[in-house]
């Protein structure tokens, strides 16, 4: 590395000096050789809204529409979704043989379908996802043996 060019009290530190500039370069060139992360499928997505429980479901795996409803709905006094609607259960629930498949991609629409017990008990759910932004995120679902649509309930028609 052309000692001969630095003066002499420079070359203890110029293996520092070459490390800290590899360091610099390396930081700003990675970046355009990295594979850009991949999108999350609507599969994945609804993987990630169960993955969740039981805390509440991510706002980032929820449409626009449906975020608001929800937080409209939190506001109320009475709320109008007064079960845990991913499992269906007022109490903690206990899920078991969850198993989502995907049914339906067709642009930017999806439809996950899934089926799982809880407590016990046999449930069904019909996840109608929507792109937004680029990402997939759950815009309604059909709860059964609720029988009705999450967006319904939300709204008091359920």
């Amino acid at each position: 590395m052309m000692r001969w060019l630095l003066p002499s009290r420079w070359r203890m530190g110029e293996g520092f000096l070459a490390l800290i500039l590899l360091g610099l370069v390396v930081l700003t060139v990675a970046p355009a050789f990295a594979a850009p992360a991949p999108k999350p499928t609507p599969l994945q997505t609804v993987q990630a809204i169960y993955a969740a429980m039981p805390r509440p479901t991510p706002p980032e795996l929820l449409s626009r529409t449906l975020r608001a409803l929800m937080r409209k709905d939190l506001e109320r006094r009475e709320r109008k979704l007064d079960f845990e609607w991913r499992a269906g259960g007022e109490e903690s629930p206990a899920l078991t043989d969850f198993k989502p498949r995907m049914t339906r991609a067709k642009g930017d629409a999806a439809t996950v379908e899934a089926s799982f017990y809880n407590h016990g008990e046999r449930r069904f759910r019909r996840f109608f996802l929507i792109r937004e932004g680029g990402r997939w995120v759950l815009d309604d679902a059909l709860l059964v043996p609720e029988n009705g649509k999450l967006q319904d309930f939300l709204k008091g028609k359920g």
